[in-house]
C-alpha cells in the first residue's frame, strides 16, 4: 500500500512547517544546514534535563475552586476538604522509545536522556500513566491528557493535532479528551493495554461516570459488546455504582468501589477476573462482580498483562490469574491486540484460585504494581519486594543504590520496573553518629530491566530504544520533588514538583 501526498501550492508553507518540527530545517531557512535524514533525526537526542526548561504554572484558583466544589458536591465523606490546595508547579519528564510519539515531545525522535515535556509546561500535573505505548495524565485542574500510539482508538481524539505525522494512527502531543464530557471533572484515569478510561464527576449531582475508548476486542471496556470505539464513550452499566479506581490489564479491567467491591470484565482465560466460572465463558463483557473476592475489603488494585492483585484495608496482599508473554522469536515482544499466539504461555495450568502472598516479617502493602508475569509490592517499611503468577513467595529486591534510602513510589511494565527514592529520615554517618538527612529531597529514580532485550534488538535493528539495559539511577535537580512515575513498553516518564529549597546564608 502506498500513500501519495498531493500537496498544492496554497498549502506548501503548512506542509513545510510541519515537516520542520518533525524532520529539522527546511531549505529556505539556511542553505549551508544539513537536512537531516529521518534516521539521523530518530537517532538524535535533545537536550538533558533542564535546557529549555521551565515550571508549569498552577491551574487558575477560580477555576480549580468550581472544579473541586463540583467534586465534592454531595460527598459523603464529611472530612472532604473544600480549603483551598496550594498546588506547586510542575514538570515533566520523559525517555526511551519514542517511535509511536509515546514521550509527548511533540516528534518521533527517541530518547536516551530525560527529557523535558515542554508540551506540558502549560498543564499542573497531578499523577501519569502510561501501557504499552500510549499515555495520559490526570491535571490538578481535573483534565485528561492523553498521546501516543492510536491505532486501537487509544487515546480518544476524534481529530489530530497538526503536530502528529498520521492524526488517527499517532499523537506525539498531549490533547485533551473532555471535549466528549466538558462539564464533567476528570477525578482520575487509567490506560490498559490498548484502551483508556476516564473516571469523571458530574457538577451537580456529584454522580460519578466513567467513560471508555480504545480496543475492546475481549470486551475489557465493559459496554456489553466487543467494537473498539474511537472517542469516549459512557459505560452505562457503571452508573449506579461509585468507582473509586480503575485498573486495566491486557485485555482485562477491575472497577472498585468505594464500598471496596470489585467489578470485573475482559478476557477471563487465564482466571484474572476473580468470577465464579468465568473461564469456561472466555469473555465478559459487562462489568460484573467478582465474588471470589467477596470476603475482602480491598482498597487498592492492580493488574497485570494476564493476572492481577488487591491490597485490602489491612495491608494484606491477594493475587489471581497466570500467564507470562512468550519470548522465543523476536515477533513475539511485537505487542498488538491481534498477536494472540504469544499471550497463551501459561493459560493451561490457569484457575480461579483467589491466593493470600505472605510478606515476609509482616509486611504491611501500601503500594502494589503489576506487569508481565511479576507482581511488585511496596510495604509500610519502605521494602519492596517480587514475585511471579506461578512462584508466589515474595523475594526482597535491595540494590546497592537503595542504601540510606527509602522507596517512596513503585512503577512496572513488560520490559522495566522503577522507583522512586528519597534520603531516610535518618542516617548514620561514618562516626557512628546518628543524624537527620534532607527528607525533602526525593530527586533519585532507579529503573532497571525486567529481561533481556536480545528479541527487540532483532526486532528493531538500528531502530532500537530503551529506558536502559541495565539498573542505573537517575539524580534530578536538587529543586525537583519527584512524585510519580510510570512505566511504558521501552519508556518511561516522571513528574516532578517544585521544591521551594532554603536561602541559607
Amino acid at each position: 500500500m502506498y500513500i501519495t501526498f498531493v500537496v498544492q501550492q496554497c498549502e506548501t508553507k503548512r506542509y513545510i512547517s510541519f515537516f520542520k518540527k518533525w524532520f529539522g530545517q527546511e531549505v529556505e531557512d539556511d542553505p549551508t544546514v544539513k537536512i537531516e535524514s529521518l534516521s539521523n533525526t530518530l537517532k538524535s537526542s535533545k537536550s538533558k534535563l533542564t535546557t529549555g526548561f521551565r515550571w508549569s504554572k498552577p491551574p487558575p484558583p477560580l477555576q480549580t475552586a468550581l472544579n473541586r466544589n463540583a467534586i465534592n458536591n454531595n460527598n459523603n465523606n464529611n472530612n472532604s476538604n473544600n480549603e483551598n490546595v496550594n498546588f506547586k508547579p510542575t514538570a515533566v519528564y520523559s525517555i526511551g522509545n519514542n517511535n509511536q510519539g509515546q514521550l509527548g515531545l511533540s516528534d518521533c525522535k527517541s530518547e536516551t536522556n530525560f527529557t523535558f515535556v515542554e508540551t506540558l509546561s502549560n498543564q499542573s500535573v497531578n499523577s501519569l500513566q502510561s501501557s504499552l505505548l500510549h499515555s495520559a495524565i490526570l491535571t490538578n485542574d481535573y483534565d485528561m491528557l492523553t498521546w501516543g500510539a492510536n491505532f486501537h482508538f487509544q487515546i480518544g481524539h476524534k481529530y489530530g493535532s497538526n503536530t502528529s505525522i498520521f492524526p488517527n494512527f499517532i499523537e506525539s502531543c498531549p490533547f485533551s479528551v473532555k471535549n466528549s464530557f466538558p462539564k464533567n471533572s476528570v477525578i482520575d484515569v487509567a490506560i490498559g493495554g490498548w484502551n483508556s478510561f476516564a473516571l469523571t464527576k458530574e457538577p451537580k449531582s456529584g454522580a460519578n461516570h466513567i467513560y471508555t475508548w480504545g480496543n475492546n476486542n475481549h470486551g475489557q471496556m465493559g459496554i456489553g459488546s466487543i467494537y473498539n470505539i474511537q472517542t469516549p464513550s459512557l459505560i452505562q452499566s457503571l452508573s449506579t455504582f461509585n468507582i473509586v479506581q480503575i485498573s486495566g490489564g491486557f485485555f482485562h479491567t477491575h472497577f472498585l468501589t468505594d464500598k471496596g467491591m470489585v467489578l470485573s470484565c475482559g478476557r477471563s482465560t487465564e482466571g484474572q477476573l476473580a468470577v465464579s466460572n468465568s473461564m469456561q465463558d472466555k469473555l465478559v463483557v459487562i462489568p460484573t462482580r467478582a465474588d471470589l473476592l467477596s470476603d475482602i475489603d480491598v482498597s487498592l488494585l492492580a493488574s497485570g498483562a494476564f493476572h492481577s492483585a488487591a491490597v485490602d484495608k489491612k495491608g494484606d496482599v491477594y493475587q489471581w490469574g497466570v500467564g507470562e508473554l512468550k519470548k522465543d522469536l523476536k515477533d513475539d515482544v511485537y505487542y498488538t491486540p491481534f498477536n494472540q499466539h504469544c499471550m497463551e504461555s501459561l493459560a493451561a495450568i490457569a484457575t480461579e484460585k483467589i491466593n493470600k502472598i505472605t510478606i515476609p516479617d509482616g509486611g504491611l502493602v501500601i503500594q502494589v504494581a503489576a506487569g508481565d508475569n511479576q507482581t511488585l509490592a511496596l510495604t509500610n517499611d519502605h521494602k519492596l519486594y517480587q514475585w511471579s503468577t506461578t512462584d508466589q513467595t515474595p523475594k526482597q529486591i535491595d540494590f546497592p543504590e537503595f542504601k540510606d534510602h527509602r522507596i517512596i513510589k513503585i512503577a512496572t511494565s513488560t520490559t522495566h520496573s522503577g522507583v522512586i527514592l528519597a534520603p531516610k529520615e535518618k542516617v548514620v554517618t561514618d562516626s557512628n553518629e546518628v543524624g537527620e538527612a534532607d527528607t525533602k529531597a526525593n530527586n533519585k529514580l532507579f529503573v532497571w530491566p525486567n529481561r533481556s532485550f536480545k528479541l527487540d534488538r532483532e526486532l528493531s535493528g538500528n531502530l532500537f530504544f530503551t529506558v536502559t539495559q541495565e539498573p542505573k539511577l537517575f539524580t534530578f535537580p536538587t529543586d525537583h520533588q519527584l512524585v510519580d512515575l510510570s512505566l511504558g513498553a521501552h519508556f518511561c516518564i516522571v513528574l516532578a514538583e517544585k521544591l521551594e529549597l532554603d536561602n541559607k546564608v
